[in-house]
């Protein structure tokens, strides 16, 4: 059972901080946490959700364990139910101060109706709920996505006769999280008991799908990022799981699917490398699955044989933690069979050395050539500090280090910031290099978790070695309590053959706080000719901790100098420097995604003063730099704010850098930059082969007008022959500088050059129309970028204001939904 105070955003303040806030300016954006026990009361907060006044806003629904009857409600039917950034989070006792993730306690009940419809406009989250009594003509829950750039995550939830929908074909930019959920009892139907269609990505972890009469256990209709890792797909008509490139084009061609340590009867797939460890045919040796318990038998193959991933989650459908014994276990259940007894070591006091320190610990790891795992028995109140007087061994051998074990430890429940409690500092008194330093072979794994490391002169963690190391709930700087956990040098340093590693996960218990790095708060680097590639940096608070109210800037928050890292969902804040650095030839491939850079979570109180805190948390340099040649790196679908100079800044002449459907608002100059110079005028230069991104020109605005959500840009632009992506973006007012910013991405279109005289521009015009969901377009202003088929990128056109067309603005033509203003 895990904790989740309902009043963690609810604080008491000092009458003095009360007067300071009356004087401030609450941020229009904000985050509504309802506490929910009737279906009365879950439809007003669906009604929050909805309120196009509410774009800004996330709407947390802690609903309370019971079983409610949602046909009267606005989930309910065939018509589209459009929602601002929604978390649907079920488990709750009676004042939601303390939550059960059990879907079998929270239900939702359609009441025969044949669908449940969401459409979400930004991010949606739906846990710990099951969904029953869906009826015919559909069966279905069905989520699509109604505007760009959206993650939904379904975790640990239970469909129940019901098939569950995801449909991203209409929009850009949608990323699934199918983790931990289990599906059963659909009746044939002549659909599958899952379907996932034109997302961007999809991650399908730990899930039980089984005893479906329909088509397929789950199909899913892209090649694009499909992970399918550690489920169970046993007893469904056809095939368990079905990848499929184009299911538009009826050639069922097989898609491409990273496939590892699942357990299945039929597949139909192209597995990519990296796949493997399956248990084809094997019996998963349910407990009773006739009568719809599908948990797992100590006996079962599925028990301690799955693979720790950066996307599961935390606890199985029974809230019990996720891993219990040497791996977790496949499927959606995690059976309490522990098998670490024999190699584990425990330390029980603070001392440097000798028998229960953690020095003997790592020693005694090193002396084992099997896996090892080292739990903490420390006597005494939370937090104990192992204050070192020497540097520790390096570790050699596999280990995983669990500090969450320590009495009094608590990891952290809140979907936004982190309320842990780590009782087990490690010290370094700012005068020994490096606190934790693996040197495994690729063959060996390093897993830590719940420990505050601090006061380090070269790295709080130094990851050299190792496949898979996974890094989760730890803090490297910042505060445990009232203890002040120093700075290191660098927090989290990833170098030599470290390969794959993640640096925290989707769960709240996985996030890691660094902070008050004076070097790099997380850097990804090589040595000589060895490069540690191919890791993930995700769901972060990097230069802030706790509420994210406290500024504990590194220097640079993310350093990156190799290829093929993913950076995603994290805070990036407070820098002295940059937010994200890309830099030399070697980073390339990497992909830097969602992430609010220069930008903190929304933190609302509501007692004593209704008020909200600024999220403003500026880098004092760029937001995101890419330099020294660094090029085909991805840059999209993040936040990037208040930067002390330019919000992207590339430079060099690194080519292919894609920056696309950012957010970049509120830079000190300008919000994209290409070459370090300021504004680059538009030019004949064809190839500019010594610029970063060659120096492409940006769009020329002729004309930007339309309704009041509804609208069209018209433009020019000059370039050799290809085929350009043009991206529209809106802002509330002109920026500061020549070219304009892009708050909003609205959408793209397609502009294209089909010829060009050797040597120089060829010239194009274009029309594109788009629409604004979140946010009324009357008195805002519009930019574009433009992006080739490379990928290079743009700076900012210079910004136009947008007009009311005169239809709209008298409401003739049937045009009334769209009138506005100017």
């Amino acid at each position: 059972m895990s904790t989740v105070p309902y009043a963690r955003r609810l604080l008491i303040l000092p009458a003095w901080l009360v007067a300071c806030l009356l004087l401030a300016a609450a941020m229009p954006v904000r985050a509504d946490e309802h506490c929910v026990g009737s279906v009365s009361e879950l439809q007003a907060a669906l009604n929050e959700a909805a309120d196009p006044a509410n774009d800004e806003a996330t709407t947390t629904v802690h609903l309370k364990q019971g079983t409610y009857h949602i046909g009267t409600t606005s989930l309910v039917g065939n018509h589209a139910h459009e929602f601002n950034e929604l978390l649907l989070l079920g488990g709750y006792n009676s004042d939601c101060s303390v939550r059960t993730v059990n879907p079998d306690n929270t239900v939702f009940d359609a009441d025969g109706a044949g669908i449940v419809h969401i459409d979400p406009l930004h991010d949606l989250w739906i846990e710990g709920i099951a969904f029953r009594n869906i009826g015919p003509p559909f069966n279905e829950v069905l989520v699509i996505p109604a505007d760009d750039d959206v993650i939904v995550r379904i975790r640990n939830d239970a469909f129940i006769g019901t098939k569950a929908d995801v449909y991203g074909a209409n929009v850009s930019g949608v990323h699934l999280r199918f983790v931990n959920n289990r599906v059963s009892a659909m009746p044939a139907d002549g659909y599958s008991a899952v379907e996932i269609l034109g997302v961007d990505s999809a991650r399908v972890i730990g899930n039980t799908i089984s005893g479906n009469a329909s088509v397929h256990g789950m199909l899913i209709c892209t090649s694009s990022g499909v992970q399918l890792i550690d489920n169970i797909g046993w007893n469904n008509n056809g095939d368990d799981f079905r990848v499929i490139d184009d299911c538009s084009n009826g050639d069922n061609e097989p898609g491409d699917a990273l496939f590892k340590y699942n357990v299945y009867q039929d597949v139909t797939l192209h597995e990519i490398a990296g796949s493997g460890s399956n248990l084809p045919d094997a019996d998963p040796l349910f407990v009773n699955a006739a009568g719809g318990n599908f948990r797992l038998q100590a006996a079962s193959p599925a028990v301690n044989s799955g693979v720790a991933d950066s996307y599961m989650a935390d606890v199985d459908l029974d809230g019990h933690a996720r891993v219990i014994g040497s791996a977790v276990d496949r499927g959606a259940y995690e059976a309490q069979v522990d098998d670490t007894i024999p190699a584990t070591r425990t330390v029980t006091n603070t001392n440097d050395s000798g028998a229960g320190s953690l020095r003997q610990a790592i020693l005694d790891a090193n002396a084992n050539p099997d896996y090892s795992f080292i739990t903490f028995d420390i006597p005494g109140a939370c937090p104990q500090v192992i204050s070192l007087a020497s540097a520790l061994p390096s570790i050699t051998q596999g280990v995983r280090i669990d500090a969450w074990s320590q009495p009094g430890s608590r990891s952290n429940t809140n979907t936004t910031g982190d309320n842990a409690m780590r009782c087990v500092i490690l010290e370094g008194n700012g005068v020994i290099a490096t606190g934790l330093d693996f040197a495994g072979t690729a063959s060996t794994q390093f897993w830590l978790q719940g420990i505050a490391i601090g006061g380090f002169t070269g790295s709080g963690l130094r990851l050299g070695g190792g496949t898979d190391d996974l890094v989760w709930g730890n803090q490297f700087g910042g505060k445990v309590g009232a203890t002040t956990v120093p700075g290191n040098g660098n927090g989290i340093a990833l170098t030599m053959v470290a390969t794959s590693a993640s640096i925290g996960g989707d769960a709240p218990v996985q996030r890691n706080v660094v902070a008050g790095s004076s070097g790099n708060g997380i850097s990804i680097g090589s040595i000589s000719f060895f490069s540690s590639t191919g890791n993930e940096i995700v769901n972060n608070l990097i230069g802030t901790f706790g509420s994210e109210t406290a500024a504990a800037g590194n220097g640079t928050g993310i350093r990156i100098t190799t290829s093929g890292n993913v950076v995603r969902d994290n805070v990036i804040v407070n820098s002295a420097s940059d937010g994200v650095m890309l830099s030399g030839a070697g980073a390339n491939g990497n992909t830097i995604e969602h992430n609010r850079i220069g930008r903190t979570d929304h933190l609302c109180i509501s007692i004593p003063v209704p008020h909200c805190f600024s999220d403003l948390a500026p880098n004092q340099r760029h937001g995101l730099r890419v330099e020294n040649d660094a090029h085909d790196n991805i840059v999209s679908a993040n936040s990037v704010w208040n930067s002390g100079n330019m919000g992207i800044s590339v430079g060099g002449s690194g080519k292919g850098n894609r920056l696309s459907a950012n957010s970049v608002y509120a830079s000190a100059f300008y919000g994209i930059d290409l070459d370090g110079s300021g504004l680059n005028d538009n030019d004949a230069d064809a190839n500019a082969a010594n610029l970063p991104n060659r120096g492409l020109n940006y769009p020329t605005i002729l004309r930007a007008y339309g309704g009041k959500r509804t609208g069209w840009v018209e433009g020019s632009l000059d370039s050799i022959a290809d085929s350009y992506l043009i991206q529209v973006f809106t802002s509330a007012a002109a920026d500061n500088e020549p070219n304009g910013e892009g708050e909003v991405y609205l959408r793209s279109g397609i502009a294209s050059i089909f010829s060009a005289p050797a040597g120089q521009n060829g010239h194009t015009t274009f029309r594109i129309a788009f629409n604004s969901p979140t946010v009324a377009l009357a008195g805002r202003r519009l930019a574009l970028t433009a992006i080739d088929s490379a990928g290079n990128t743009s700076e900012f056109s210079f910004s136009a204001p947008y007009l009311c067309d005169v239809i709209f603005r008298n409401g003739v033509d049937d045009a009334e939904n769209e009138t506005c203003a100017q």
